[in-house]
């Protein structure tokens, strides 16, 4: 995703927890809502979820950013 995008300013609205490898999403701009999803291993996606769950209405930009520590899992 462009850094620029000014979906990148909208704030996590929704989360969906899908199968074992996809994890769906909404984020809320002022122009609309955007829906995408995440595909990850399904090794760590319980890690992802438990990470993206507490972050409603943190900007996209600011997730985009951080880090996440899946190192107990991936070893």
């Amino acid at each position: 995703m462009d850094q620029d995008a000014p979906v990148a300013d909208g704030v996590l609205a929704y989360l969906s927890p899908g199968c074992t490898s996809i994890i769906g999403l909404a984020v809320q701009c002022s122009d609309g809502r955007y829906f995408g999803s995440i595909r990850v291993p399904r090794l760590v996606y319980d890690h992802v979820l438990e990470f993206l769950m507490p972050t409603y209405g943190r900007k996209l930009r600011e997730l985009m950013d951080a880090e996440i520590d899946i190192s107990a899992v991936v070893q």
